[in-house]
């Protein structure tokens, strides 16, 4: 399938599972594809906030025909009068939010995660400007992990787990595989992560909602929220708009 029939497919909701497992491969490791698909998204934010411009003046302008005093010797009743503009005015919403409805106005569970993805913070703290990187194997894993070299912070807090069973570094080898788009195998180290009861358990559900969220997952992705929101755990507010607005997918 072609780039762009692939990414209008996705967009308007309307791609098969195989599709949109593909769509993902090719958003990971394509840079001209995932360039592509960030420019349709904009395209389509701009057509859809024109054509709401549009709708909204247009009623502004019957409402001013309406309130617009009757000429002396008129025989056009009121009613008559707002017959004459309303109609017009209905046809023509009719048919803009008949264009929205063709173009995609539903939100896509990939511009859902998108939307409320941020990656957790580096609870090691921050490397200042100018300040030399320790040798040591942890300092080098966050490093890269804050730098947003995922790919690297990876293989990195997968060693320090493999020598150091401390659940922290599970946590983070997840929100690196997360970050670099490795989202089915993001998921598998989140559930195993939930095995434990660490400070990093509620983060890790929020984080598993949404990897389940990209992964076009959306019942998995409701129950996690639906967990989050009921505890009042991390994020428990975010998570119940989300749940909102998964209602209407």
């Amino acid at each position: 399938m072609d780039s762009l029939t692939l990414i209008q497919n996705v967009i308007h909701n309307r791609a098969s599972k195989a599709e949109f497992i593909e769509f993902q491969n090719r958003l990971e490791k394509d840079p001209a594809f995932k360039a592509l698909y960030e420019e349709s998204l904009d395209i389509r934010a701009i057509a859809l906030e024109q054509k709401k411009s549009k709708l909204k003046n247009l009623f502004q302008e019957q409402e001013r025909k309406l309130n617009q005093p009757a000429s002396e010797g008129s025989t056009i009743t009121k009613k008559t009068s707002v017959f004459k503009y309303l109609i017009p005015a209905v046809a023509a919403a009719a048919i803009i939010i008949f264009s929205l409805n063709l173009f995609g106005n539903s939100i896509t569970t990939l511009e859902l995660f998108e939307s409320n993805y941020e990656p957790y913070r580096n609870v090691m703290g921050g490397i200042e400007r100018g300040e030399e990187i320790k040798e040591d194997l942890i300092s080098k894993a966050f490093y890269t992990y804050e730098i947003k070299d995922y790919t690297t912070a990876a293989i990195l807090f997968e060693q320090l787990y493999e020598t150091d069973q401390q659940s922290m570094y599970l946590f983070y080898h997840a929100n690196a595989q997360l970050g670099k788009g490795n989202t089915q195998k993001a998921i598998s180290l989140y559930k195993q992560h939930q095995n434990v009861q660490d400070d990093f358990y509620a983060r890790s559900r929020w984080y598993l909602a949404l990897a389940y969220l990209k992964n076009d997952q959306i019942q998995e992705s409701i129950a996690v929220l639906e967990g989050i929101s009921k505890v009042k755990s991390y994020n428990y507010v975010k998570a119940r708009e989300l749940l909102l607005s998964l209602e209407d997918l």
